[in-house]
């Protein structure tokens, strides 16, 4: 049933001259600026918490500098590594028969809170595929999983063709399906280096320094945001472990070697051609079959 709802969408949209997400903006912004409304009422690092929770990107220069020279700027956009977490809380709460439907709809509703921001629509949708594909045992190994997904995005809204944040989440996909932490590290360093260069040119020792501090923002600062915006009581918590996290990395920061940041502006088109490119090239190299848990 997914997998024909799946498809039923895509072939809509390619006979609609507007977008699907356009019939929801609406709500989606009043549901972004609610949410961006409680993420005020904490005291500290409101841009960090609004940034992780709501998907607002962060645009203060001094803070976006800091954390792409480090390595960790991806770390705070909404993607797949934080909705693997709010389904592991879900699945804590909710019964194995209902967990699906009430997975599909909290993520149904956060994609529209966080105003349909690329990776998480595409994570969303290379969830409902995952399940497609376990309850009709297809032959799909994850890089073609991953492929199909993205398409089904870029039909469903192809205004995901003008920026890179879908490329960026397609391309970290890719490399995490990969079994070893470390190799998924730096791998998603060399996959992403090439997109990267559309922003800044990303220091080699940034995937060092990624590589520590990502566990830190995954494992620690996400569950400490999210018990925040929840319960603004908790605030001083929230500032004692920014504090650290942001000591750590500005000392880390001063450790690596100062060089020219500056973009290449990189045509989108060959972003594009090497992302399909990767992709289809990891599929012809694929030798797993496809897991269903």
């Amino acid at each position: 049933m997914t997998f024909k709802i799946l498809i039923l969408i895509c072939v809509v949209q390619l006979g609609l001259k507007k977008n699907l997400t356009n019939y929801f903006l609406k709500p989606s912004h009043s549901l972004h600026s609610l949410c961006l409304k409680v993420a005020d009422k904490n005291l500290f690092y409101k841009t960090e918490i609004k940034a992780l929770i709501c998907g607002q990107k962060i645009s203060q220069p001094k803070v976006k500098n800091l954390l792409s020279h480090i390595g960790v700027l991806h770390m705070f956009v909404v993607s797949g590594a934080h909705i693997q977490f709010y389904r592991r809380v879900i699945a804590l709460f909710f019964p194995t028969r209902w967990l699906f439907t009430i997975q599909s709809l909290f993520l149904a509703l956060y994609s529209t809170v966080c105003l349909f921001s690329a990776p998480l629509v595409r994570a969303s949708v290379d969830y409902l595929f995952e399940h497609a594909v376990c309850v009709h045992k297809l032959n799909w190994g994850k890089e073609q999983r991953i492929f199909i997904s993205g398409i089904c995005c870029l039909i469903v809204n192809p205004y995901y063709f003008q920026g890179l944040s879908l490329g960026l989440s397609w391309v970290a996909a890719l490399c995490l399906c990969q079994k070893s932490q470390t190799t998924k590290v730096f791998l998603l360093f060399i996959a992403l280096y090439p997109l990267l260069l559309y922003f800044y040119v990303p220091h080699p020792l940034s995937a060092v320094s990624g590589f520590f501090l990502a566990s830190i923002t995954s494992f620690v600062l996400l569950p400490i945001n999210v018990l925040c915006f929840l319960v603004p009581f908790f605030n001083p918590v929230l500032k004692f472990f920014y504090d650290a996290f942001y000591f750590l990395a500005t000392h880390i920061n001063d450790s690596l070697p100062k060089y020219n940041t500056e973009s290449n502006n990189l045509p989108v088109i060959f972003i594009w051609v090497y992302v399909l490119l990767l992709n289809l090239i990891l599929i012809f190299h694929q030798k797993k079959k496809p897991q269903c848990h």
